[in-house]
């Protein structure tokens, strides 16, 4: 969330990035789309372009976290620092475009990284332990718990309280429909270009998940 947030607000027009990050543009164009479209943000939006790199030849994996999510299924690729940068990307908009939603937005932000901390939520290193995917998950739990909790804007409270409520009665469905991938090698079509739809049924095994933060 905050590379394209920070993009926007330092008006940058092209954000140049290696081939990895290709799968993330339409990411990174869906959440400067939604924030200009509840006016968080103000167009021309930036556009990210990738480019290729030299790297070394032989190397099938550069990371070792990514070598074990290939052969084990098991993600512990901590994000606690990408929650933190989206707080405070949320915190900076709210201040450079007066905006009390933002603020609203990074101070649930900041909750539920609490959370993650507080419950012992961030990844572990062995399979069959919680990993970034369930991690993930309960960073959106605590996040819509804090929105939907949240006094400041009845409008927004609204909007997170059924996400919340079905984020919490189906935990355990969710965790168990994240749990039952790990273990087994799998293929995601490559480090620098990885196949898309490989790596999204990898990086979003729960379909529960997937259909509640679909609306």
């Amino acid at each position: 969330f905050a590379h394209p947030i920070e993009d926007a607000l330092e008006k940058i027009t092209h954000s140049i990035c290696t081939l990895e990050f290709e799968d993330q543009r339409p990411f990174y164009e869906w959440v400067l789309k939604k924030l200009a479209e509840f006016d968080f943000l103000e167009k021309p939006l930036p556009k990210q372009h990738e480019f290729s790199r030299l790297n070394l030849s032989h190397v099938v994996l550069s990371k070792r976290k990514l070598i074990q999510l290939v052969e084990e299924n098991h993600l512990r690729w901590d994000s606690l620092g990408e929650f933190c940068a989206l707080g405070e990307s949320f915190k900076f908009l709210a201040e450079v475009k007066n905006n009390p939603k933002a603020t609203i937005l990074g101070e649930a932000v900041e909750a539920a990284t609490q959370g993650i901390l507080d419950n012992n939520k961030s990844p572990s290193r062995k399979v069959g332990q919680l990993d970034n995917r369930d991690s993930h998950y309960f960073f959106a739990l605590y996040w819509a718990q804090a929105l939907a909790s949240q006094e400041q804007d009845a409008t927004l409270a609204e909007h997170f309280a059924p996400i919340a409520e079905a984020l919490l009665a189906n935990q355990d469905k969710i965790l168990s429909e994240l749990a039952n991938v790990q273990g087994q090698a799998v293929d995601i079509g490559g480090y620098y270009r990885p196949d898309r739809a490989k790596l999204a049924s990898v990086m979003r095994p729960s379909q529960t998940l997937n259909d509640i933060i679909a609306g």
